[in-house]
């Protein structure tokens, strides 16, 4: 029988999907080398011809995983919707993606090997997120909806006072504990209007 030979590229990334899949399901402790290479049915010399480890793969695949979320939420963000209903899309979203993974991601994360892991790649998903959120704001200027002297800056401020609620309680980090509507009035005096023009922007 003819081994079927993939391109390297596609072959890795079968190996991140398969381990991505496991960690969810089972976690980063109840996932195996063995488990992985078992789900694709190859040999686990082919998984360390691209991974050193299982901690390589690991931190991987949450990377491939950060940068899928942060596709969904640019996604969320460019969606023809006013101002607010932006902001409560990306803040659910969150909430999904926290439910999801806490059990495989979020648990292990926060150990305290992992902590610096997270600090990373959340700030990867907030630093993606400037330049659609950017392009939101430039269009809220050209519709003179706003008057921001610097919508990158704006963007930023933003994205990264978001990024804080969500990161400030060291005991329940990844919990949304705030109240949205709040992010909203201090979005509204942000960007120099009322909460109902974000409504309708």
């Amino acid at each position: 029988m003819t081994r079927i030979s993939k391109p390297p590229k596609e072959r890795r990334k079968e190996i991140l999907d398969a381990a991505l899949e496991l960690f969810l399901k089972n976690g980063y402790e109840n996932t195996s080398v063995a488990d992985i290479v078992a789900r694709l049915g190859v040999a686990q010399g082919l998984f360390y011809y691209y991974f050193k480890s299982k901690e390589e793969v690991y931190r991987a695949a949450l990377e491939q995983y950060t940068d899928d979320f942060a596709l969904r939420l640019t996604a969320l963000i460019l969606e023809d919707r006013p101002f607010i209903g932006k902001i409560e899309m990306v803040v659910k979203t969150f909430e999904v993606m926290f439910a999801e993974s806490e059990h495989a991601l979020m648990d292990t994360l926060h150990l305290a090997e992992h902590i610096e892991l997270d600090n990373r790649l959340s700030l990867h998903v907030a630093q993606l997120l400037i330049e659609p959120v950017t392009g939101v704001l430039r269009e809220m200027n050209d519709k003179g909806f706003t008057r921001l002297e610097n919508t990158e800056t704006t963007a930023t401020f933003l994205i990264f006072g978001i990024y804080g609620l969500l990161h400030g309680d060291l005991e329940h980090i990844h919990r949304i504990a705030f109240d949205t509507a709040e992010v909203v009035r201090l979005t509204a005096r942000v960007l120099g209007v009322s909460e109902e023009d974000l409504k309708r922007i």
